[in-house]
């Protein structure tokens, strides 16, 4: 376990500058939000506002999706994989460190922007959103916080596996790291819109792991 937690900290040491930038832009951002929706009183600007407020939360998704992709593809241009590969962990330490690095780094900057957003309701005066079904909790509520997060969860490890597919076939490795991320999307939201997308992202999430594990440690391992 100790060897398991100096692989996080090192995950978030590599990238506690970048994640710095990028909650500083955040936060900038959100405050400049902030003072148009104190000094804005035109008709229609609470709308602009809450369309400004979904591209920063749009980009505060894709922040973290593409450091799915980029904390591997990394590993293999600095030539650190045959490091990390002979490091006395197993191979799912490896890729669950990778994980809940990216996970904290994905709640961070959610942090940051419903700090933002809570601001500029206040200052609207509950006019900007409903915050009340936000605050109460039900089990509703819970469950579909979980299925969040095992979505969350799914996208994460399909991008990891994503990036095994492309280095395990060598040539084209980036075009076909995309062609399967963008296949495995349409088979989730498919099976997701048949099944009950709770079961379907926790099956996912295995069916992902192990996919993955079975990649790094069989496919793309250092030979």
């Amino acid at each position: 376990m100790r060897a398991f937690s100096r692989l996080i900290k090192t995950e978030l040491r590599d990238r506690r500058n970048a994640l710095v930038v990028s909650l500083t832009v955040i936060a900038i951002i959100q405050a400049a939000l902030a003072v148009l929706t104190a000094t804005l009183s035109v008709p229609g600007a609470l709308d602009l506002i809450r369309t400004l407020n979904s591209g920063v939360l749009l980009c505060g998704f894709l922040l973290p999706l593409i450091r799915c992709f980029t904390t591997w593809i990394e590993e293999w241009k600095q030539h650190s994989i045959y490091k990390l590969m002979i490091l006395p962990v197993s191979r799912l330490h490896l890729i669950a460190a990778k994980y809940i690095a990216i996970m904290l780094e994905l709640l961070l900057i959610l942090a940051v922007i419903i700090a933002g957003f809570t601001i500029q309701n206040t200052i609207a005066d509950g006019s900007m959103f409903r915050s009340e079904p936000l605050l109460a909790f039900d089990w509703p509520k819970l469950l579909l916080l979980v299925r969040w997060l095992l979505a969350a969860t799914s996208i994460i490890l399909l991008s990891f596996f994503s990036v095994f597919i492309g280095k395990w076939q060598g040539a084209f490795s980036v075009p076909i790291t995309f062609i399967s991320f963008i296949a495995g999307l349409f088979v989730l939201t498919g099976i997701s819109s048949v099944l009950p997308s709770l079961f379907t992202f926790l099956a996912a999430d295995v069916l992902l792991a192990y996919g993955s594990l079975y990649l790094l440690d069989k496919k793309v391992g250092v030979a």
